[in-house]
């Protein structure tokens, strides 16, 4: 916290204080799972946050190596066999089609729009500060310094559930406890582990603080 007063010889005539969040500014050497991806823009983005990356073409899609996250921005075809035959996957879910068809069948996540904000009924958003994200700083209700991460979709529909337990990280209500949505949640698929944010990591790594801590911690996460 800082704080800042304003005297005029000995009297106090103004006072203010802010609370300031402190991060890591480089992940170099830092230990971490290896980082499947197909895309430049995601190698970039994962390397930036100090992980080791492979291509997706090199990983056997029927025996998944072990210490291995695939990360993608859609949970295709390929990405989903691969978490079928055990492998663990991180899908930043920034557009509406991000997890195709995956779990049409089951009652588990639907990508819709953030919506029901407003004056009256203030948004407040969280992050359930356990495992890899017990160092990301702050407080469980995420303040104004994470607003810019905070993506224009939410996973909704009852998560978890009897059909598919998941674990939920962060998420959000509207008013008085009411619009629950997920924002990140890890669930089981097939032998594998699937995991879902729609958290805006890869275009606000280099311009807001918390981004890269947060994108470090949630491969972290996926990793298991």
């Amino acid at each position: 916290m800082l704080r800042a007063e304003l005297y005029e010889g000995d009297t106090l005539v103004a006072r203010d204080e802010a609370d300031v969040i402190v991060t890591s500014a480089a992940f170099a050497g830092a230990q971490g799972p290896t980082v499947a991806v197909a895309e430049p823009a995601m190698r970039a983005w994962a390397e930036k946050l100090g992980f080791d990356t492979i291509d997706v073409a090199s990983l056997d899609l029927t025996t998944p190596a072990p210490g291995v996250v695939w990360v993608t921005a859609h949970f295709g075809a390929d990405a989903q066999r691969y978490a079928r035959n055990g492998g663990r996957v991180l899908v930043l879910a920034e557009d509406a089609d991000a997890l195709g068809g995956a779990f049409d069948l089951l009652t588990f996540a639907r990508l819709k729009p953030r919506s029901e904000d407003g004056d009256w009924v203030p948004r407040t958003d969280w992050l359930h500060r356990s495992g890899p994200f017990a160092a990301i700083p702050g407080d469980t209700v995420l303040g104004i310094a994470f607003e810019d991460i905070l993506g224009d979709l939410v996973i909704k529909s009852g998560i978890p559930n009897a059909i598919r337990p998941a674990v939920v990280a962060s998420g959000l209500f509207n008013g008085w406890l009411q619009g629950a949505a997920s924002t990140t949640v890890s669930t089981a698929y097939s032998q594998g582990v699937v995991t879902v944010s729609t958290y805006r990591l890869r275009a606000t790594v280099d311009s807001v603080p918390v981004s890269a801590p947060l994108g470090r911690a949630l491969v972290m996460a996926a990793a298991g």
